[in-house]
């Protein structure tokens, strides 16, 4: 499910909590593949049996992928949950995060949906993510 159909579904609040919780678990999950990786490697090196190491050795390569996989994860929710979190304040009133999503437009150059919004207080409009 997209951005703009979650915001919509869940409201903002629930839905930029969601994200902060997968894009942290998605942190920790690349520090304990760092973690494997250090063991594997320390348990690969000193063996000369083949057949420890090899184990050792994929385990370490699995560990690498997971790794490299949480992290950039971590970084794709965790800026994109930062740049809706910027601009959900009204600027008319300061009222933050609560507003309604009144229509979604076609993915910005990003890759995210902009979303056009009206303040819930105010009835301000504007659009995000504006940056």
């Amino acid at each position: 499910m997209n951005a703009a159909r979650m915001i919509a579904t869940l409201g903002f609040r629930r839905w930029y909590e969601r994200q902060l919780i997968e894009s942290h678990l998605c942190l920790v999950t690349c520090f304990l593949c760092i973690i494997l990786l250090a063991v594997c490697i320390e348990h690969a090196l000193p063996q000369s049996a083949l057949r420890g190491s090899a184990a050792a050795v994929f385990i370490a390569f699995a560990a690498a992928a997971g790794g490299i996989w949480s992290w950039n994860h971590y970084r794709v929710v965790f800026s994109r949950a930062e740049r809706y979190g910027h601009v959900a304040h009204c600027e008319h009133c300061g009222t933050y995060a609560r507003f309604e999503v009144e229509r979604t437009s076609a993915a910005s150059s990003r890759g995210e949906p902009t979303l056009n919004v009206r303040c819930r207080q105010c009835r301000h409009r504007w659009t995000m993510p504006e940056a």
